[in-house]
Formats: C-alpha cells, sequence, structure tokens
C-alpha cells in the first residue's frame, strides 16, 4: 500500500509532464508545418526566377531570408526536444531513486546520506532520548509519509509545533 501511494504521487506530476509534452509536441508539428511552407516559397520563388517574374537579385535575397526564416524554426523545434527529453529523463531518474531511496541510503557514505537527511528535513534536527525533533519537513516528504490517510486540506500549523521522528 505504501509503495503504490508513493507511486501514484510521483506519477501524478508526471502525467502533467506527460500534458506538457503533448502541447510542446503539437507546437513541433506546427513548426514542422511552417517550415515546409517556407520551403513551399522557396520552391515557387524559383518558378518566379524561371519564369522571368523576379531577378536573380530579389530570388537570391528572398532566398536568404527564407532559409534563416527555416533555421530559426529548426532551432525553437530542436530547443523543445530538448526539453521534452531532459525533463522525461529528470523525471524518470527522480523515480528511481525515490523508490529506491532506502537501498541508497543504507549504501551510500556520510557526505551523501547528510544531503539525503537535508532534503528531507531542511530545518535543524533536535536529538532527544528516544526521538529526534524538526520545525520543518519537506512538502513532499509530508505526502510520501501521508499513506492511508489521503491527501485532504493542508492544516496550518503553530512555528513551533514540532515533527517527530522516534527513534
Amino acid at each position: 500500500m505504501h509503495k503504490e501511494n508513493t507511486t501514484n504521487l510521483i506519477l501524478s506530476p508526471l502525467d502533467k509532464l506527460t500534458e506538457r509534452n503533448k502541447t510542446s509536441k503539437s507546437d513541433s508539428e506546427n513548426i514542422l508545418k511552417e517550415i515546409e511552407k517556407y520551403q513551399n516559397r522557396i520552391s515557387n520563388a524559383k518558378y518566379l526566377l524561371l519564369d522571368g517574374g523576379i531577378s536573380s537579385d530579389e530570388y537570391k535575397d528572398m532566398k536568404i531570408e527564407i532559409e534563416n526564416s527555416i533555421k530559426e524554426l529548426r532551432r525553437k523545434q530542436s530547443n523543445i526536444q530538448t526539453i521534452i527529453d531532459n525533463a522525461k529523463e529528470k523525471v524518470n531518474n527522480s523515480i528511481k531513486i525515490i523508490s529506491n531511496l532506502k537501498n541508497i541510503y543504507q549504501h551510500c557514505d556520510v557526505a551523501a546520506k547528510q544531503r539525503i537527511i537535508s532534503s528531507i528535513f531542511p530545518a535543524n534536527l533536535y536529538y532527544g532520548k528516544k526521538s529526534v525533533l524538526t520545525l520543518e519537513v519537506n512538502k513532499v516528504t509530508t505526502l510520501v509519509f501521508n499513506t492511508g490517510k489521503g491527501f485532504g486540506k493542508i492544516k496550518k500549523r503553530k512555528a513551533h509545533r514540532f515533527w517527530c521522528a522516534f527513534l
């Protein structure tokens, strides 16, 4: 049950990312249509040149301008694809890390353990006899540990109320 809730917590942002990717893909398709339109303009300009409708200097100017537009559109398309690929890679890596956090923590060095703990507990930790206290916990962590309680409305807490983890 716990792993299923954690996986659902991760998959929800992944669904949002997929929606954004669909928008980016439609933008990419629109760019491809624009590129095709510009390539058709170059062909039409060739026919005008051959038919004597424009001079060779006019053709060269038009061709340079259109090719520059095509280069800019291809650059935009490449940026969109890079953003899509990077986002997918980051989400997939995050899922792997979070799903395997226990094993990673057990097998890493002290510095890595400190980074993991400070990402979960961004505020100072206070150690008692049999418990550890902190004023602040990472919001994602509270959702992961909230198994079985559902995702209700977040209640406001007093500033001095400690979050407690028993040892």
